[in-house]
Formats: C-alpha cells, structure tokens, sequence
C-alpha cells in the first residue's frame, strides 16, 4: 500500500483541487467536516503517502484495540483471540480502503472501535469520564452512517453489562425485565445518541447542489422487501466471493499459487515452532461455536443492513468494496465458530491454515492489482504529456483494450482522464471520456453539469472538435514481477521509471 503513488476512481475530486472546490462537494453531499479533513490532508507535501501511512496506522490501531475489546468482554482466552484477530485482520474486504477518498470511513471505523472499547472500560470502572469519552467519539464516528445502525452492536453489549451469561443467554425474559424495571434509564444517554446525531446532521448539514433534488441513500418500502434475497446475496458474495477471487487469481499467474504455498507453509511451520501447543490449536467445543455463531451472523448482518438497504449490495466488484467496510468482524466471528465445530484437530488447523492463506493471497492479488492500475495511469501520463496541447481536440473518446491493468474491474472514469490529463498538462479544457461512458452521456445516464472544476474540466467548451484514442498494450507486460520493480523503481530512480513505464501502452491518435 504504501509504495502506491496512484489517485483512483473519486480521489481525482480531491488530488490538486482548490481547497473551496473539496468543501463544496462535500458540503452538497452533507459533510462539509469530511471536506475540511480532506483540505487538511492534501495541504501535506506528498499528501497521497500521508493518506495511506494514516489508513495502514488505522487499520493496525484498530486490530489492537478489538483484542482490548475481546478481553473486557470475557468470553475469550488469549488464544481465541489471537484466531479471531488474525482473520479480522487478514480478511481482504474492504480492498478499496487504499483510494484516498475512503480514508475518512476508515477514521469513523477506528474511531468507532475505539469509543467501544473506552464503553467497555466504563462497564469495568464505572468512570464517568470514560463514559463521556465514549459518548463523544461514537458521536464522531457516526459521520460514516452505517455505523448508526452498527451502533446497535456495543448498545447490546451495554445492555447485558459485558456479562457473558447475559451476552448468549438470548433470552426474551431479560429484556423484557430490562424495559419493565426501567433500567433503559441508566443508558438513556447512550440510546438516544444515533438519534441526536441525525438530527443535528438533518438541521446542520442538508444536502445541496446536485444532491438536492435525488433520492440520496433513502430507504424504500421496496428495498425493504429485497431484504432477504439481498442479504443472501451478501453472504454468497462474502463467503464464496473470496475463494472466488482467490481461485481467478491462481487461475491466471502461477505466482499466486505459489504464494499460496509459501503462506500456508510459513503458516503451518511457525505454529510448531513459535507458539505453544494449546496456542496452536484450537479445541473443538460445540456450545462455544454455537455463540460464536449467532453473535457472529448479527454482527454482520448489522454491518451489511445499512448498505442493503439503501441498494448497495456488498461485494468484490470493483469498488463496491467499500460497502464491505463493516463486515470484517462478524465474518471473522463466524468463521471462527465454524472452526470451533470441527472435531479434528488435523482438519481443524488446516482449515484454519488454508484460510488465512487464501486470505493473505487475495490481499496481495488486490494490492498488486491497483499497483499495476497506478502504472497505467503513469503511462497515460505520459502520453497526455506527449500529445495533449490547447490546439488538441477538446472531446477524446478512449477505446482501451488493456482494462487487465485497471485497479478494478470498473472502467477509468471521465473525470479520472481529465484528471490525469490536468496533471500532465495543466490544462481543464478537454472532455476525455470512454466510448461505453460517452455513449450513457448522450442519452443522460452520465453527467458533468453544475461541477466542471470538480471533474477536471473548467475549461471545456461543448462543440469543439472531436478526436478519439485508443490504447493498446505495450512492450512491457505487467506481470507481478515488472509490477513490483516499476513501482519500486519510481521511489527510487524517477527519470528511469517516466522511461521505462512508457513502455507499458502503445497508442493511436484519430482526429
């Protein structure tokens, strides 16, 4: 992640933009604080480093901070914990988290984890710093909304006053007493937290400009009734997706495989030498798995719920990822209860081996694929640098049949092109547009009015001459090793990568 120099897919409406631009478009979207923590970031030096040295510490911190959260819960030893952890953390949901755009969902998230565990410490010491602590930092958190609803994962855990016959009883009877003995009272303040944040969101921040008039993020009666088949649909994209994805990757470079092997090796190796017996292994125990398992399927059902709702299905496809931003924990919840119900210890920790090895290799495949998607817009670059002037054709429709390079499997954008090419050129007059995306353009579906500065191209005018481009592959090929050398070779010698990464596309202009 952090040898990636690469802005994708919406971070080109924050890389190099005038400050009131970014708050503008986030204040139209109803977080103008978002707007002001991205003006802040970008007034760093190298801000795209700074984004992702920022994301890597909040990722770490937040793994941490879960294993305080587990002890003062109590239903786990250290060595359950330390398998919950490893596939809380190794998972590869969620590979859009390298984007820069994403960097303020990962904050809300860290900062989430981190007003539970201060709740937890609360429930133990009875302090009311802590609880105030807590409060305001939920509070905070809620700018990524999902976590409204996620909200009702630490309020279960409040409820039952970390007790761990109480957290899997799942009795009717004691919450029935919890609201007849008015306990509900004690933990009024924490209750009516999502409900404040709303409002005051509805009152301070409105949506605006081209969000005004659309059905932004609303619920729907008819959304509502997909529900179930949507939530099926989750946890196939969820729990096959990721062996689907590990098994294209295997499928088209061997080095995937073999890393695979190395993983699982190292995996396997360092268990018998580097933890203890009982550390390694982990005893079949079917009551436990069955809590596990429950409270596993709500946390992710609660952390999927709000993108469902709101018709953003969960999965792999390329950015879409960045709805799987919740689910990491319940998914390693459930997992973990699925190895608690195999009786064989050999079966047991191969499983648990093979899976932290599929996960490693995926995250790796992803990281390296918006490597190479990086590389291809140096070498766009490149050739914007070359053949973009003011006498050139202001719209260029791109037929690219190198998208194997993308970061995802979504097109590049028109406003990333127009980025790119305000990069090399410093000029915002030209319309740079893939023909599929040129084509949803003219009938609507695709549009750049009332935000030309955001999109790159305050200085186009419609009626100037077309001209089109169309992209090819190079005499380099990038296979995981030229990957890793081009992108080690830009920290290290800058005029020999510009050279040799030109190499990657060929090109053919027609005006």
């Amino acid at each position: 992640m952090l040898i990636n120099g690469g802005v994708f897919w919406d971070d080109w409406i924050l890389y190099d933009m005038p400050k009131s631009t970014v708050l503008q478009v986030f204040t139209d979207v109803g977080a103008p604080y978002i707007g002001v923590l991205h003006n802040f970031l970008n007034s760093f030096d190298n801000p795209v480093f700074m984004y992702r040295v920022i994301t890597l510490s909040l990722q770490i911190a937040s793994v941490l901070i879960l294993n305080r959260i587990l002890v003062y819960i109590r239903v786990t030893d250290k060595y359950d914990r330390f398998y919950v952890l490893m596939l809380f953390a190794l998972v590869p949901f969620y590979a859009s988290k390298v984007t820069l755009i994403m960097l303020p969902a990962t904050l809300s998230y860290a900062i989430f984890i981190f007003a539970f565990y201060l709740l937890m410490r609360y429930l133990s010491q009875k302090l009311l710093y802590l609880r105030l602590l807590s409060l305001m930092l939920f509070f905070v958190s809620f700018s990524l909304n999902s976590l409204l609803v996620f909200y009702a994962v630490p309020i279960y855990f409040l409820v039952s006053d970390r007790s761990p016959k109480k957290l899997f009883d799942f009795k009717i009877s004691y919450y029935i007493d919890f609201l007849r003995t008015h306990k509900y009272l004690k933990i009024l303040d924490f209750l009516l937290l999502p409900f404040i944040f709303w409002v005051v969101k509805k009152l301070a921040f409105p949506l605006g400009g081209a969000y005004l008039n659309k059905s932004y993020n609303e619920l729907s009666i008819k959304a509502l009734l997909k529900f179930p088949l949507r939530f099926l649909e989750t946890v196939k994209n969820s729990f096959l997706g990721v062996f689907s994805e590990f098994y294209s990757y295997i499928a088209i470079d061997l080095f995937y495989g073999l890393l695979f092997i190395g993983v699982l090796m190292v995996g396997v190796i360092s268990s018998k030498f580097i933890f203890s017996n009982r550390a390694a292994r982990v005893e079949s125990r079917v009551e436990s798995s069955k809590k596990f398992l429950v409270v596993g399927f709500i946390v992710f059902l609660l952390g999927s719920l709000p993108y469902i709702l709101v018709k953003k299905i969960p999965s792999f496809e390329g950015y879409e990822t960045r709805h799987q931003v919740l689910l990491s924990l319940g998914f390693s919840l459930l997992m973990f209860g699925f190895l608690l119900l195999i009786k064989n210890n050999v079966v047991r920790r191969l499983f648990f081996y093979v899976t932290i090895s599929v996960f490693v290799t995926c995250t790796l495949a992803f990281q390296l694929q918006y490597l190479k998607g990086w590389l291809k817009q140096e070498a766009i670059h490149g050739i914007f640098a070359k053949e973009l002037t003011e006498d050139t054709a202001s719209l260029i429709i791109v037929h690219d049949s190198t998208k194997v390079y993308n970061a995802t499997s979504r097109d590049i954008a028109f406003y990333n092109y127009n980025g790119i090419a305000k990069k090399a050129t410093g000029l915002q007059q030209f319309f740079i547009i893939e023909q599929e995306e040129y084509d949803s353009y003219l009938i609507g579906e695709t549009t750049y009015e009332g935000r030309m500065e955001a999109f790159n191209m305050q200085d186009y005018e419609i009626g100037h001459k077309a001209a089109s481009i169309t992209f090819s592959f190079g005499d380099t090929a990038l296979d995981v090793l030229t990957t890793l050398r081009l992108s080690l070779l830009y920290h290290t010698d800058l005029p020999l990568f510009e050279q040799q990464v030109e190499s990657i596309l060929s090109y053919e202009i027609n005006e």
